[in-house]
């Protein structure tokens, strides 16, 4: 079954806004978004079972074009969560996960929608906007409630402006401004200029009473009674997210500001900034004031529409973050499961492709929980500044926890890393500027002891950067003093054509490093460097098994599903058989034949490794792009097994267990 998952590269955070609410009943606000990764996911950010602000739930929904606005209800008593599409479908989710609850049918192409009990009934109202009208929606019902024609609005904010129950119906955009009673959509006032592209209504002080904002390259407030503008200031720049919040409990709001350039909070008793917060990369998409931690006090959550950091939470005590959202720099190449620091808790450890930089970390492997990431820098002689395209645990003789190599690049030169899993402390750094592998980028990676001097060593499979002479190669270092021992000939044009690299010792006390090419399988000898064999085979993958069906095995796959295990004693095939494709990755959790788990057309197989057979097959979890899908294992007991799946767009965490039954169509 699906212990879990990730969904931690997006973009387009929060376009449709943030809709907060407790949607899970832990007694905390949740802040609920879209944001999309190879199509539209739902995202729940805040407090997670194990006590810290993180997202706690991300799910793919139905595709609906745009989405208009993401916002929280009250539908027939029950909090729900309705999003608004360009196809005109709104969609209501509930319950913890939230699932998809109800659908209902508004106007399509929506310029922008609100919730409020608009016409004074006593039950709120979905009140949309398109091009040529503005609509009201009863919310329990879906019922069209009424309609006006109008133009050359964009942008709507409901609001009680006056003594009668109804709300108003504030418009704003490039037509004068109009003020509608929200029972018959009367005209209450007309102003003689647009109020801009925003409009936020709130009780702004030092009035009690329910005034709006009107925004684009300057800021103005309205009132009501007498129907008038107040003060208008300079924004500086062109507004993109405007919102109400009160972020100390007073009961009076200040105006929540998102530019181009920077998120601000502004003061509308002094006309005052009272906090920015500079530099935003691409922009501020929506704003809003939350309580995600219960503090007392209100935050201020913001998203981008791209660049590193997509959210950003602002402690309004502090004025700083405390909390952000990190995007991975690429997907992840590769994946790795143990328990890294020694805590008696598995550890997934991950590597994520970039240009020069890129993303590792560490998440708890049962809850997701981020534990570790290195920090983004321009000092290019850090140890973790390097794009990873490769991930091994080392398990430390003796002691508690493991060291982690990370392999990969970094600023064209290849660059790898072995970590103390428990401090993260660097403990060797491969190679340095003089070596030929400082202008070649490493990619598959194995441990051995190649000069038997009883240290472990690193052998990697590499590619030129740059102009630098073309071809794939392996370079195996000392794990004593990082000095080069061994550099194959070269193997093949590039680093597509070397799939795997197995370091395979022998009853002679030799190392076989034997390097799986897409062209067939290649052995090299430590003790003499030397080619011992090779076989002729095309392969997209292979597999060890350490214990086969009459001894040590390999299995080659390909795409297409074929899947051949031969003898590596003898290099001749012993059986094969034929899986669903595309088939991604073949792994041996057990380390025998009796079990394979196979990636394969977005789903995880449970296969008899001798007959062929496939057993439990999970629920699809991605599409996949990429040619071959990094997958790990880890051994939880005879019976079960942990297993992790890097996708183009996520992580995701499967437990398959096993008992004298046999299982069919789910891993349970």
């Amino acid at each position: 079954m699906q212990v879990g998952h990730r969904i931690d590269l997006f973009e387009q955070a929060a376009a449709s806004g943030f809709a907060v609410t407790d949607v899970d009943g832990d007694g905390w606000d949740d802040a609920v978004f879209l944001g999309l990764s190879d199509g539209p996911v739902l995202f729940v950010l805040g407090r997670a079972p194990y006590g810290v602000l993180d997202i706690k739930s991300s799910q793919k929904v139905a595709d609906d074009g745009t989405v208009v606005r993401t916002l929280a209800a009250t539908v027939q008593g029950a909090r729900r969560i309705l999003t608004l599409g360009s196809n005109g479908i709104v969609r209501l989710y509930g319950g913890w996960p939230l699932v998809e609850v109800a659908t209902r049918t508004a106007a399509p192409d929506a310029l922008a929608a609100e919730i409020g009990d608009a016409d004074g009934d006593g039950h709120d109202d979905l009140v949309v906007l398109t091009a040529g009208q503005v609509l009201r929606y009863d919310l329990d019902s879906g019922a069209l409630t009424g309609s006006l024609p109008i133009s050359g609005h964009s942008a709507l904010a409901l609001a009680r402006l006056d003594a009668d129950p109804a709300l108003e119906i504030i418009l704003g955009g490039v037509a004068p401004g109009r003020v509608l009673d929200g029972a018959t959509f009367a005209t209450d006032w007309s102003y003689v200029d647009p109020f801009g592209p925003h409009v936020v209504a709130g009780r702004f002080a030092p009035d009690p009473t329910m005034r709006w904002f009107g925004l684009d390259t300057f800021y103005t407030l309205y009132r009501a009674e007498p129907w008038s503008p107040l003060w208008s200031a300079s924004a500086h720049y062109t507004v993109t997210a405007a919102a109400a919040g009160d972020l100390d409990g007073s009961g009076d709001d200040l105006l929540l500001v998102g530019t181009l350039h920077a998120a601000m909070a502004i003061d509308p008793s002094t006309h005052q900034e009272i906090w920015q917060r500079n530099p935003v990369y691409e922009g501020v998409q929506r704003i809003a004031a939350v309580d995600l931690n219960d503090a007392g006090s209100r935050q201020v959550l913001y998203s981008s529409g791209a660049g590193s950091e997509l959210l950003t939470l602002i402690d309004i005590t502090s004025l700083l973050p405390s909390w952000t959202h990190q995007v991975p720099t690429g997907r992840f190449e590769s994946v790795a499961l143990g328990d890294v620091d020694g805590d008696g808790r598995i550890e997934l450890v991950t590597a994520a492709q970039g240009e020069h930089f890129g993303t590792l970390a560490i998440f708890d492997a049962e809850t997701g929980r981020e534990k570790w990431r290195n920090q983004i820098t321009i000092n290019e002689s850090a140890p973790f500044f390097l794009a990873g395209h490769d991930v091994q645990l080392l398990p430390h003789e003796g002691g508690a926890g493991m060291s982690i190599l990370f392999a990969g690049e970094s600023r064209s030169r290849g660059r790898a890393t072995v970590a103390n899993g428990v401090t993260m402390q660097a403990e060797l750094l491969l190679p340095d500027d003089r070596d030929p592998m400082s202008v070649r980028r490493a990619a598959r990676s194995a441990t051995l002891d190649f000069n038997r001097d009883g240290t472990r060593d690193y052998a990697f499979a590499t590619e030129a950067l740059e102009d630098f002479p073309a071809g794939a190669k392996i370079y195996v270092y000392s794990g004593t003093d990082s000095r080069l021992l061994w550099e194959s000939p070269v193997l093949g044009p590039s680093l597509a054509t070397v799939h795997n690299l197995f370091a395979i010792p022998q009853d002679d006390g030799d190392t076989e490093l034997v390097i799986a090419l897409h062209d067939g399988l290649r052995a090299f000898s430590a003790a003499s460097g030397l080619l011992t064999w090779s076989l002729g085979a095309p392969l997209d993958g292979a597999t060890w098994i350490a214990q086969g069906v009459s001894g040590p095995e390999i299995v080659l796959f390909s795409a297409t599903g074929g899947v051949t295990v031969y003898d590596y004693a003898t290099r001749t095939p012993q059986r094969s058989f034929t899986l669903p494709a595309p088939l991604r990755a073949v792994a041996a959790p057990k380390g025998d034949a009796s079990l394979l788990i196979a990636a394969s057309n977005g789903r995880l197989l449970q296969v008899d490794g001798i007959s062929g057979a496939v057993g439990a097959t999970s629920e699809v979890f991605d599409s996949m792009e990429q040619p071959m899908q990094p997958l790990a294992t880890l051994t939880r007991s005879q019976t079960s097994w942990l297993i992790a799946a890097a996708t183009d767009h996520q992580l995701v965490r499967f437990r398959l267990d096993l008992d004298d039954r046999v299982f069919q169509g789910e891993f349970d």
